[in-house]
């Protein structure tokens, strides 16, 4: 019975998050419900209201933490373009990674501003990943999935823009990627088919 009613205030929940009602997701933790529910944290996350992902932060969420191939909160907010969100989170101390979730997706499909905003609050434009990008990128007709840093996903992409930014930042050219070719050969063969 307690998980015939744990699965019901779990779904409560999870439908409050996803329509932004801050008031029915602060009772339904005040009932027991995890701050850390990865599927009402992700719905808070997708439907972008501050208050939400507030109440979930009160309560003990975590504002680090990494739902794996989904990224994190700031990941998240990005990927689901929440500029009240972003702006929520810009003076918190955030740990941005390229490398856990959504590796490199803000530079394969959103804006260089986006870029941006993970760059400023830290993340490393050197970062290896550790998984595969969940981006359905085609590096020249073939599928792309050699790893590499956000410069190897930004050529596999073919997104200029945001090749242009990573080499302004100082992108090291001569990381490898799991086909061990490195991203100044990466850049090459891009340049060719591509103006910067």
């Amino acid at each position: 019975m307690a998980r015939f009613e744990e699965s019901e205030l779990q779904q409560e929940a999870a439908e409050a998050a996803l329509r932004g009602d801050a008031a029915t997701l602060r009772e339904c933790l005040k009932k027991g419900l995890s701050p850390m529910d990865i599927s009402v944290y992700l719905s808070a996350l997708e439907y972008g209201d501050v208050e939400t992902v507030q109440v979930i932060l009160d309560a003990g969420g975590d504002i680090n933490y990494c739902f794996e191939y989904t990224g994190s909160p700031l990941i998240s907010a990005l990927r689901h373009n929440h500029p009240d969100l972003l702006e929520f989170f810009s003076p918190m101390t955030l740990i941005p990674t390229w490398g856990i979730g959504f590796t490199g997706y803000p530079h394969l499909v959103s804006p260089c501003e986006r870029m941006h905003l993970l760059l400023e609050h830290g993340a490393d434009v050197n970062e290896i990943t550790f998984m595969d990008v969940i981006a359905f990128v085609d590096y020249h007709g073939a599928g792309y999935h050699a790893g590499g840093t956000p410069l190897h996903w930004a050529i596999a992409g073919g997104h200029a823009r945001a090749v242009k930014l990573l080499l302004d930042l100082h992108a090291d050219l001569s990381v490898l990627d799991k086909e061990g070719i490195s991203a100044g050969d990466r850049l090459a063969e891009f340049e060719k088919h591509n103006s910067l």
